[in-house]
C-alpha cells in the first residue's frame, strides 16, 4: 500500500471511531427520551422550513434520575446534548446560507452553448 493510500486508510479508521462514539452518544440520548423535535413555534421564529430538526429537552434531563444521567456521562452524550441546544442559536445561519445557495440549478441542456465557444477547453475521459 502506497503511503498515501495509508495515510487516507488511518484517517478513515480514525474518522469511523469517532462516528461509531458520536452514534453511541446519540443512541443514549434517545434511549434516556430527551430528544424532542424542534417546536413549531421555534422554527416559525427562526423563519426555517427544515424538517427533521431536534434538540435536547433540558426539563427532561433535568429530571433524569442519577442512574439515567450517569449512563449519558458513560456514553460521552452530555457535551453532544449540550452543543446541539447551543448550536440552536445559530440557526440563523441556516437562513442564510439558503439564500446565498438557494439548491437546485438548472443544468443546460447543452453544455456547448453552457461554455460558449470556449475552444480553449477540453475533456478526454477515454485516457
Amino acid at each position: 500500500m502506497s503511503p498515501t493510500v495509508a495515510d487516507k486508510v488511518a484517517l478513515l479508521k480514525t474518522d469511523y471511531r469517532k462516528h461509531q462514539a458520536t452514534q453511541k452518544a446519540i443512541r443514549a440520548l434517545v434511549k434516556a427520551n430527551v430528544v424532542t423535535p424542534w417546536p413549531e413555534a421555534l422554527k416559525h421564529q427562526l423563519g426555517l422550513e427544515v424538517e427533521g430538526l431536534h434538540m435536547i429537552d433540558e426539563q427532561a434531563l433535568s429530571q433524569l434520575n442519577d442512574t439515567s444521567f450517569l449512563a449519558l456521562r458513560k456514553a460521552q452524550a452530555l457535551a453532544i446534548g449540550y452543543a446541539l441546544n447551543l448550536s440552536i442559536a445559530q440557526c440563523h445561519l441556516l437562513s442564510r446560507l439558503a439564500r446565498l445557495n438557494p439548491g437546485d440549478v438548472v443544468t443546460p441542456e447543452n453544455l456547448d452553448s453552457f461554455f460558449d465557444g470556449d475552444d480553449d477547453l477540453s475533456f478526454n475521459f477515454d485516457d
